[in-house]
């Protein structure tokens, strides 16, 4: 007996940029024999292939996670069809430290939900905010915990970070970085260039800045890199006035 037509049929579009995971996941859903049609993937960059698909009659449900600008084209289409649709469109997430946290375990696991896939995460907890009285202490922190990361090949087993995705993201946090330092940054470890070593790749310094003000593009504006910026807060209100203080969503 053939099997049934699948009644809700799934299609994946990855980023014209990152498409082998896609490949990968495909592969394991077709050996576990998830039925056929089922799971569909189509590769191709969103101004064409993307369109296509968000403007099809036949998809009624659409759920995207990328930039701001795609997102806004999405939802536009998904309004004009009357289908719904489901937006993740970046992040500045923050991280609220108190005095009386273990500092260095706060450090280590904050890094540990940044750092990872070089920074390339929309829920990466991009903002520490620490209590005023725990500050230089948790600068030092910091630093040791940052002093546990390191770059290598992602070609090669181990535990290290690989390059960011392209030449344009490179370019997007090095400008970010090099705003923050000329207006008097911190920088903590890491900062601006390419590593010692690694003049081929797109490959940025795990970084953590501090001495920010409050309004800097750094603090502001997604990075999707290593990169981290420490703050102090005053009190709990002025903590959660800081953590809404942005256009992103939370996580």
């Amino acid at each position: 007996m053939q099997p049934s037509r699948p009644s809700c049929p799934v299609v994946l579009k990855p980023s014209e940029h990152t498409p082998l995971n896609a490949r990968i996941f495909a592969e394991i859903l077709d050996a576990a024999g998830l039925p056929p049609g089922a799971f569909n993937l189509i590769n191709g960059d969103g101004a064409s292939v993307g369109a296509q698909l968000t403007d099809h009659p036949d998809v009624a449900v659409m759920s995207f996670t990328g930039s701001t600008r795609a997102g806004l084209e999405i939802g536009a289409s998904a309004v004009r069809r009357g289908a719904r649709c489901a937006l993740e469109m970046g992040g500045k997430s923050p991280c609220l430290v108190f005095e009386d946290a273990d500092l260095d375990q706060a450090m280590e696991k904050i890094l540990a939900k940044t750092f990872p896939n070089s920074g390339q995460n929309c829920n990466a907890p991009t903002r520490i905010l620490i209590e005023a009285s725990a500050y230089p202490a948790a600068k030092e922190a910091a630093q040791r915990a940052a002093a546990l990361w390191t770059l290598g090949d992602p070609a090669q087993s181990g535990d290290h970070l690989g390059p960011v995705a392209n030449g344009r993201q490179f370019d997007h946090i090095q400008t970010l970085l090099h705003g923050a330092m000329a207006a008097g940054a911190t920088v903590l470890c890491g900062g601006a260039g390419r590593p010692d070593g690694m003049e081929t790749g797109y490959f940025v310094k795990p970084t953590i800045l501090a001495d920010v003000a409050r309004k800097a593009e750094v603090v502001r504006q997604e990075i999707f890199g290593p990169v981290i910026v420490l703050q102090p807060f005053e009190d709990l209100d002025d903590a959660i006035a800081m953590a809404n203080d942005s256009e992103f969503g939370l996580a």
